[in-house]
């Protein structure tokens, strides 16, 4: 994956971010709406989600660093979940062919995710 220029922090983003997961990272799609101070009411679509954070596909370039807020329903809920979150890592997305969602944003929850037990576990 492409990190983009000036947007990176060494110690953040690649085998080293893969060492440091705390929680398994469960391949998913959930359509996601985050909100951020400069970049409001943006969507994404989660590519896996754990515990304590997950991988966007989005059409929005946030920045790193920038709290953000993410409201997403898991697939068996009847309300939706509301995490406060921290972009930690924002690259280009690879697989994006079209333009629809060119952006891989990672986010770190600022409190660990209370999801069914089914979405996180390697079932």
């Amino acid at each position: 994956m492409a990190a983009l220029p000036n947007d990176t922090d060494p110690d953040v983003g690649g085998d080293a971010a893969a060492e440091r997961r705390r929680s398994f990272r469960k391949p998913v799609a959930i359509p996601a709406r985050v909100d951020t101070k400069t970049r409001p009411q943006r969507f994404a679509m989660t590519r896996n989600v754990s515990r304590t954070g997950a991988l966007l596909a989005t059409p929005s370039r946030f920045k790193i660093g920038e709290r953000a807020t993410l409201r997403f329903r898991t697939p068996d809920a009847s309300d939706y979940t509301r995490v406060e979150a921290q972009i930690v890592r924002l690259e280009l997305n690879p697989d994006d062919g079209v333009g629809i969602w060119p952006y891989l944003a990672a986010v770190r929850f600022r409190t660990p995710l209370d999801a069914p037990q089914e979405l996180l576990t390697d079932a």
